[in-house]
């Protein structure tokens, strides 16, 4: 993910600041229309919209499977008023998150340094409703990845590789949206990918501007599903909890050697969040995320350009830079 984001955020960026100081006008096209199509009730479930003679209508389906228009105030759902087979798939309609809600803050500072105290024991499966008292149950880790399967989460992350640090990166999905802000070498960046479009913008806060990332900068390993990827479960074997100590905090460490023989450990803390994840690879290099926020509650407005940031055409821009 570290070398996705870097290679498009500051390649990008520093060709329109350097570029913005003797052609600033023009440089705004005088805005672009991004209409969003997804709203959210007030218990937090998502619709798409369908508007009809200026009526919002959310998009829902009943027992039989057919689609229909439904009243929606801004809050809540009503009673179904338009068919609307035909006109929309089930694959227009966005997955509701299902599974169990999670919102949780830490401090990463507190789980920084050396693993100490570390004492192994067998992994028993959450299923099992008796272990053995010097035994821990081992459900952890799939607590996670089915957050991260459900496709709604909002997460803030620190990473470091040998143990060099990188700056703090926020990162939210939602509806197959994808919202990423980090900060390097002083320069804020925020990245929006909008999946009705299948567009990506960046937004450039210093200018109040926006611009959509072309295809052919971004490259085929720049979707949602690349840089989410770092945090998918891959090649889960058999699992080992132990109990461990960092500074002086007491966790729980799910541990496993995956497919490609690197050792994957989880720790979580005593509410059972997720908050530092070390990989050491069969080279001895090793890596650590480690994670002060995660949530499935996700606004909307992550994945929203600000009202009075107008549009950027940077096209001219990129070709000057090759």
């Amino acid at each position: 993910m570290k070398k996705i984001l870097k290679r498009v955020f500051i390649g990008l960026l520093c060709i329109i600041v350097a570029s913005v100081a003797g052609v600033w006008v023009l440089l705004s096209s005088g805005g672009k229309d991004i209409e969003d199509r997804i709203v959210t009730d007030a218990a937090g479930s998502t619709y798409r919209v369908h508007v009809e003679k200026d009526t919002t209508y959310a998009i829902v389906t009943d027992a039989d499977g057919k689609i229909w228009g439904a009243d929606f105030d801004g809050d809540t759902v009503g009673s179904t008023r338009v068919p609307l087979d035909g006109k929309y798939s089930l694959d227009d309609i966005p997955t509701q998150f299902t599974g169990e809600h999670v919102d949780q803050t830490a401090n990463i500072n507190d789980y920084m340094g050396e693993v100490n105290n570390t004492t192994a024991n067998n992994a028993v499966p959450e299923e099992t409703t008796a272990a053995p008292e010097d035994q821990l149950q081992v459900y952890r880790i799939q607590k996670y990845q089915d957050i991260i399967a459900g496709g709604t989460y909002m997460m803030n992350i620190t990473m470091t590789t040998d143990g060099v640090q990188d700056p703090p990166v926020t990162m939210a999905v939602k509806n197959g949206n994808l919202y990423v802000a980090m900060e390097e070498d002083g320069m804020s960046m925020r990245m929006i990918y909008m999946a009705q479009n299948d567009t990506m913008y960046m937004l450039i806060d210093m200018l109040k501007k926006y611009c959509e990332i072309p295809k052919d900068m971004i490259g085929e390993d720049m979707d949602v599903s690349a840089i989410t990827s770092d945090f998918e479960i891959k090649g889960l074997g058999e699992v080992t909890a132990s109990e461990t100590e960092i500074n002086g905090n007491k966790l729980i460490c799910e541990s496993y050697t995956d497919d490609e023989g690197a050792l994957v450990s989880y720790y979580f803390d005593q509410n059972d969040m997720l908050v530092r994840r070390d990989y050491l690879y069969p080279n001895g290099k090793s890596d650590s995320t480690y994670f002060s926020q995660i949530t499935t509650d996700v606004d909307d407005s992550y994945f929203r350009i600000p009202d009075k940031y107008s549009y950027l055409n940077i096209s001219w821009l990129l070709e000057m830079g090759t």
